[in-house]
């Protein structure tokens, strides 16, 4: 393993980023530490990295490598108003070639030990904002595979498994990220067409109870008010996965026998996720923290998964229900006309609109629209214009659009990466610009 080479290849980085390094995990600890699994985990070697990475006479696991540069990199975005972020681009980068060096090292080594499984957790996210979809799904499948070596499905076996000795603090965090990696399974397997990860024994026979979690609103701390926005993402995650089992259960018995109403039941289980937000006043949550520092994935996650699975459920079921009678196209267009698909695609835009200005980064661009896939409710609205012949709130989408258009803009000037995604959106926003010039009492 080429250890020594990481370790060397590091020097010049770290010592780049010695005024920061330590911000950057000291942040990433305070308000993202759970995502990381902390039962697997030795913060206190990740806090004396800065220190030793490099030195001579000092080796270190690759796979502890990984983890350490996927929080440097996470880290960056949580001091939005420090030095860090006038860097934010150059800074990432660096950080993500780090995590692909360490990364190239650890691979053909990696037996399946909890470091392991932390490393190939950790490359999940980070490669996905990086645009990375393939490289993220391949180490989520990595990691699904090491959870069930570790017997990470087991926590609550009656014979007890590895991992029944721990804590209970850590035990309901462990608890707490199994049914986060399940959430992850459904999403990969709903949005991306990927098939099941959890497989094997971690799929029939897991044993693992949903975990305590505190009441909202009884603390008015910073810390406290970070731990609710998690807790509140996670009953909103887990009862959405179950609706998502749900859902897909149907379109399974649906192929085997047809069912004529396919879509009015996938319209019912829509509201379903439309009421968790309601009776949550999630929308409030969200506004209330995109003014904190950082939790881009928790706040995205939180404002958007939910939406994007109704968008989705609709084009499955109505896919499912006439796969012989409609072409790909006018499946779209079908769905698009939906009035469920026009109001979540409109909630979904403002919700991306609101986090484009907030957090102007490019791994906001990359959460957003490719990995909650938001340019999927921005094309059901601009094909609703273009061939909708209901016009009343077209000036309302019209603007809608460009000012999701504008905060990505702004965000991808000098981001090469970007520039393809950009060029797309404003070719749309143009067929609606020509669009509206028709009928001048809807124009912009």
């Amino acid at each position: 393993m080429d250890l020594v080479k990481i370790q060397t290849d590091s020097i010049n980085v770290e010592q780049g980023f010695s005024t920061h390094s330590g911000m950057l995990h000291t942040g990433y600890f305070t308000h993202l530490s759970e995502d990381l699994f902390p039962a697997f985990l030795n913060v206190r070697l990740i806090e004396l990295m800065p220190d030793i990475i490099g030195l001579p006479n000092v080796h270190l696991d690759a796979s502890i490598c990984v983890v350490y540069y996927c929080i440097l990199y996470h880290g960056c975005l949580l001091h939005r108003q420090s030095a860090l972020a006038s860097e934010d681009v150059e800074t990432r980068s660096k950080l993500y070639h780090h995590c692909l060096r360490a990364l190239l090292a650890w691979e053909p080594y990696a037996t399946g030990t909890a470091t392991d499984f932390v490393a190939a957790f950790s490359m999940v996210r980070v490669a996905a904002e990086r645009f990375e979809l393939e490289l993220s799904w391949t180490m989520f499948r990595r990691a699904c595979q090491y959870a069930e070596k570790i017997e990470l499905h087991r926590l609550d076996n009656s014979v007890g498994s590895g991992l029944s000795s721990l804590g209970s603090s850590v035990l309901e965090a462990s608890r707490k990220g199994f049914w986060e990696l399940v959430g992850m399974d459904l999403y990969f397997h709903l949005i991306h067409d990927k098939p099941p990860a959890i497989v094997g024994a971690a799929q029939y026979d897991a044993q693992v109870s949903l975990p305590w979690v505190t009441a909202l609103g009884l603390q008015q701390s910073e810390e406290a008010e970070t731990e609710e926005i998690t807790t509140l993402r996670f009953l909103i995650d887990s009862r959405r996965s179950f609706i998502l089992m749900e859902f897909l259960q149907l379109l399974e018995n649906t192929k085997v026998k047809p069912d004529p109403e396919l879509v009015s039941k996938t319209e019912a289980l829509c509201h379903k996720i439309e009421a968790l937000y309601e009776q949550w006043e999630v929308d409030e949550w969200v506004k209330k923290m995109i003014v904190s520092d950082g939790q881009l994935w928790t706040l995205a996650g939180l404002a958007m998964e939910g939406y994007i699975c109704i968008l989705f459920m609709l084009r499955h079921a109505i896919t499912t229900a006439n796969f012989d009678t409609m072409e790909s196209e006018t499946i779209d267009i079908e769905v698009a006309r939906l009035p469920l698909t026009l109001k979540v695609s409109r909630h979904i835009l403002q919700m991306v609109d609101l986090l484009l200005n907030a957090m102007p980064f490019m791994a906001t661009v990359s959460v957003t629209f490719a990995v909650l896939q938001a340019h999927l409710p921005y094309a059901y609205l601009v094909t609703n214009l273009l061939y909708s012949t209901t016009t009343h709130s077209s000036r309302g989408d019209a603007a809608l659009l460009k000012r999701v258009f504008g905060g990505l803009k702004v965000i991808s000037r000098n981001v090469v990466e970007l520039e393809p995604l950009t060029a797309a959106i404003e070719r749309l926003n143009m067929m609606v610009s020509r669009r509206l010039l028709q009928d001048p009492k809807e124009g912009l």
